[in-house]
């Protein structure tokens, strides 16, 4: 059994526009995005993650840049014949930061959208996986990547 899991990764995009005719209309955008998770998973039955992501949206004509960081906690409990059931407790936004902004910039426009968002919650879910084959010598469907 896996007891740790680690991931991250970073995004980086520039967008240069040129115009010939009307210079003014000229522009550069550079955003960058990082993300890390943790997983630990101590027993069969217990599962604790973190996530966090960085974004960073800039204007190079402009001195300030939108940074947006998020943090994310997940605990999961499983239970049930075959770990079936699976309760979550997960804390979204912990640092209550999130602006909720979608950048795409192309060739000769950026669209910018900003959108309302739940700012930082605490959510309790229960999943029921349908394995009903688990055990029996036949097909098991497994979701998260545990046995």
């Amino acid at each position: 059994m896996k007891h740790w899991d680690v991931e991250s990764g970073v995004g980086i995009s520039l967008t240069h526009t040129r115009y010939d005719v009307q210079e003014s209309l000229e522009s550069r955008y550079f955003d960058v995005s990082c993300f890390a998770d943790l997983s630990y998973t101590p027993t069969e039955k217990w599962n604790f993650q973190l996530s966090a992501d960085l974004s960073r949206y800039s204007d190079l004509g402009i001195d300030q840049a939108i940074r947006i960081p998020l943090l994310r906690v997940e605990l999961n409990y499983y239970f049930l014949a075959h770990n079936r059931g699976v309760l979550s407790l997960i804390g979204y936004d912990l640092l209550d930061r999130n602006q909720n902004i979608e950048r795409l910039s192309e060739l000769n426009f950026l669209r910018e959208t900003r959108s309302n968002t739940l700012s930082r919650y605490i959510m309790l879910t229960f999943k029921y996986r349908l394995n009903k084959f688990a055990g029996a010598g036949g097909l098991e469907v497994d979701v998260h990547g545990r046995r």
